[in-house]
């Protein structure tokens, strides 16, 4: 009877109802430990007390009755243990970090000998987090990202770039997002998905895939409603997924009317909807990748963006119901490992936009969806590149990387710039980048490499393309930990 007064010590740890924040403090790993050395005891009481008996027999009704005891009291410590093991999964959130720092060497030459040429480096905070309990899975990143010695906050293109400009030292929620397994084969999510770092960013990054998304499609943030429909009874890793995204303007809020956020703004909400389709390449595993995209915008929001004069920036006098229709269709074919040390992609999109109206300006000035003379246009990009990972190392093997992009004339991309303050995809025009990726540690790499973007035209979604004869050139060295 000795071992049944240790379950006493164990008491706090069951589930008492009320006591819910005690309850879970309760069942850190700590108690799990002491619940585990009890149990470890009270089974060396139980051998003990037969090695006793065996070397001096006795009455065998005494020996039976202190081992049924013993016994039980096993058996309930064994319970416990299980309780406090189930209590720590369930209330475990996983943590994570990682910390970068990029130091670049960039040179502009423009058209009109407007040079820059100068140092710009920056530095960038993860903290993840990650729990499940049983079908329910949620994912959370915030990130701290700003450039060395300056506090300024510099302007945001939209809240789709929120952790992907540096800026302050302010912690914002880059992903939020629930996984809802519904059975095997269907899964809801809602949320700020991990829509920047797809494929194949992971082989630059030294990584896993960190989204599902190819940079061809998308490399920003966004909310989105996604329904994934698993087809691998099909055929493995075959998947259809459905997404819809709302783009929303408001009033601003005022506390002290409970309806300002309702009043009308003038600009209708925008709808994005579309599906991404997903397989492997036939004889080359799981880590090959096939996807086809689609991303259709039936009405596209005007926005009352400024129009830049020598006189000063001129804001709309008209904001028209839509700007008209965008459709994009896109492709990523990637085949890792391809003899066991290249890694090779090529993704690519086109795009189809269709004017139908337009915002205007004083003077009677225009500025519709790519275009100012509401005219079709078709745009594409074509991405490629791969990594080789050198026969020496191990482990620690270098890998060399290069990746080669080009946009037409009025091509955009739903991006954000990366550490090397460009958005390369991009471009209209032609990019080029090659590194060298060090991995020093499991958990650190170093990256050298060098960008160089030759631009033929700029702009973005709204307004005609213009001309340009410019360059962006940025040798960086990049620091990457991850804990």
């Amino acid at each position: 009877m000795r071992a049944l007064p240790w379950l006493f010590l164990l008491l706090p740890a069951l589930p008492v109802p009320g006591l819910g924040q005690r309850a879970r403090a309760q069942g850190s790993p700590e108690h799990l430990e002491r619940a585990k050395v009890k149990l470890a005891e009270a089974q060396a009481e139980v051998d003990a007390a037969i090695q006793a008996q065996q070397a001096a027999p006795g009455p065998e009704d005494d020996l039976a009755g202190r081992v049924d005891v013993l016994s039980a009291d096993v058996d309930e410590l064994v319970r416990v243990q299980e309780r406090l093991a189930g209590r720590a999964k369930a209330d475990r959130l996983a943590w994570s970090a990682a910390y970068r720092v990029a130091m670049n060497n960039v040179a502009v030459q423009g058209p009109t000998g407007d040079d820059f040429n100068g140092s710009l480096w920056n530095h960038r905070l993860r903290l993840s987090v990650d729990a499940e309990r049983g079908p329910l899975r949620l994912h959370g990143r915030l990130a701290m990202y700003k450039t060395f010695g300056e506090a300024w906050e510099g302007p945001v293109g939209s809240d789709a770039r929120s952790t992907r400009i540096p800026r302050d030292t302010t912690l914002r929620v880059e992903r939020l997002y629930l996984d809802w397994f519904i059975n095997d084969r269907v899964a809801l999510t809602l949320g700020r998905v991990a829509s920047p770092g797809g494929p194949p960013a992971e082989l630059k990054e030294f990584t896993d895939r960190q989204a599902t998304w190819g940079l061809q499609m998308v490399e920003a943030e966004f909310e989105t409603l996604m329904l994934t429909v698993s087809l691998s009874q099909i055929r493995e890793g075959t998947s259809l997924r459905f997404f819809y995204s709302p783009f929303f303007r408001h009033a601003p809020y005022d506390p002290l009317e409970d309806d300002s956020l309702f009043q009308n703004v003038g600009i209708k909400p925008t709808h994005i909807w579309g599906l991404l389709a997903e397989t492997t390449l036939p004889g080359l595993g799981k880590d090959s990748l096939v996807q086809l995209g689609l991303v259709n915008l039936p009405a596209f929001r005007p926005e009352p963006l400024p129009l830049r004069t020598p006189d000063g920036d001129l804001l709309p006098t008209k904001l028209p119901d839509s700007l008209g229709s965008y459709l994009m269709v896109n492709g990523l074919v990637q085949a890792n490992q391809l003899g066991g040390a290249v890694d090779l992609f090529l993704a690519g999109s086109l795009t189809r936009y269709g004017p139908d109206g337009a915002m205007v300006y004083p003077g009677e000035v225009r500025l519709g969806l790519a275009t100012a003379d509401q005219a079709d246009h078709l745009a594409f990009m074509v991405f490629g590149g791969g990594r080789w990972t050198l026969p020496i190392g191990e482990a620690l093997a270098p890998r060399l990387g290069a990746e080669v992009n080009y946009g037409s004339q009025h091509h955009s991309h739903w991006g954000s710039p990366s550490e090397l303050l460009v958005t390369k995809l991009a471009t209209r025009g032609l990019a080029v980048e090659a590194y060298w990726l060090q991995p020093l540690h499991e958990a650190l790499f170093l990256r050298v490499g060098v960008l160089h973007l030759a631009r033929d035209w700029r702009g973005s979604f709204i307004g005609p393309a213009v001309r340009a004869d410019d360059a962006v050139t940025n040798g960086y060295a990049l620091l990457n930990a991850r804990f």
